[in-house]
């Protein structure tokens, strides 16, 4: 990856603004996935309530290292037709703000989203991550299985305990 390197009385174009936007979201992606690994960070806890899937705020990472963050308890209908099902969730980027280009009217800003679907279980998208598995029992939806590892609380806390544990012995 190469940065731009400013200096006075130069001419920026979009290319270099935009190259200087990649260098550092690569940087923060891998860091991302070598500091947190792929998968649920905190919160993003799944319960069914009243037939509706509730998914509470919480942060992910996905496989590519985007932070997928939900900042509010998401209510998704129960699937239809299915037995059982994959509660999934994907980054996605959303073009925001419209002002006037040169041919046709173009978006000014990004906003980070993500997707949340249910698919049929084994059937994940590779840039998906897995929340929970879901199951019709007697003709209710229930969480059968929550995807949800140790937390980064929990990892942190298993090395601590780990490393006093080698220098007692030590």
């Amino acid at each position: 990856m190469e940065r731009v390197r400013y200096f006075n009385r130069q001419l920026l174009t979009a290319a270099d603004l935009q190259t200087e936007q990649d260098y550092f979201l690569d940087r923060h992606q891998r860091l991302n996935l070598r500091s947190y690994g792929v998968g649920v960070v905190s919160g993003l806890r799944v319960s069914v309530e009243n037939g509706e899937i509730h998914v509470r705020p919480g942060v992910a990472i996905d496989p590519q290292g985007n932070e997928i963050v939900v900042k509010e308890t998401r209510v998704l209908l129960s699937p239809i037709e299915r037995a059982s099902a994959s509660l999934t969730i994907s980054y996605t980027e959303i073009l925001t703000r419209p002002v006037p280009g040169f041919e046709q009217p173009e978006f000014s800003r990004i906003e980070d989203g993500f997707i949340l679907r249910c698919v049929p279980c084994g059937e994940i998208d590779p840039g998906s991550i897995a929340l929970a598995d879901l199951r019709s029992v007697n003709g209710r939806w229930r969480v059968h299985q929550s995807a949800h590892g140790w937390s980064l609380a929990l990892c942190v806390a298993a090395v601590f305990v780990t490393v006093l544990w080698l220098f007692r012995k030590a």
